[in-house]
């Protein structure tokens, strides 16, 4: 099956089975980001559910941060062959807007629950942050889930050494030219 690409909650085609959603910023689809889709893609199989992928478009830092906005490290032909090639179902590449930067964290929740009726599984890296203000964090997301909505996985991601592999880490290797 080939990769979907939506970009609202409302495009989201409905399906027959139930469905497990990795939730990041993705842009770059490093070893961390794939452990993060690879722990989704593996809680997905077990509940005989669809996956997708969650992302925002532009960057969040973009948008709220203009002047500190990181390069990214791929393009969205790049992350999508990347997402297609990690058995991904559907893309969803949300718009990051005025609107949604200032959503509380647990009304975001409460967007994705009733917008995605078959909603099993929220798969996250150690960090994530979401919602206005970035209030939003794994601590809540499971308090959330804990009502039965859906399960909660925090993956580990992967280390090199004793240090969590990441975007920063990496655009700060680029930077100093260990490539």
């Amino acid at each position: 099956m080939k990769l979907i690409r939506v970009t609202s909650l409302e495009e989201f085609p409905e399906a027959d089975r139930a469905l497990v959603l990795a939730v990041g910023a993705f842009d770059g689809l490093h070893l961390g980001h794939q452990a993060v889709i690879r722990d989704a893609r593996t809680l997905a199989e077990s509940e005989n559910a669809q996956l997708a992928v969650l992302r925002f478009f532009p960057h969040p830092a973009r948008f709220l941060r203009p002047e500190e906005c990181p390069p990214l490290l791929c393009t969205e032909d790049q992350v999508e062959e990347g997402l297609d090639a990690l058995g991904v179902d559907v893309h969803l590449r949300l718009p990051f807007t005025a609107d949604l930067a200032n959503l509380d964290a647990k009304d975001f929740l409460d967007s994705l629950t009733k917008t995605l009726p078959g909603l099993s599984g929220i798969v996250v890296g150690p960090n994530w942050r979401f919602g206005k203000e970035g209030r939003g964090d794994t601590v809540l997301l499971k308090a959330y889930a804990a009502d039965g909505n859906f399960r909660v996985h925090i993956s580990e991601g992967r280390n090199e050494g004793d240090s969590m592999i990441s975007a920063t880490r990496i655009r700060a290797a680029v930077s100093e030219g260990r490539l």
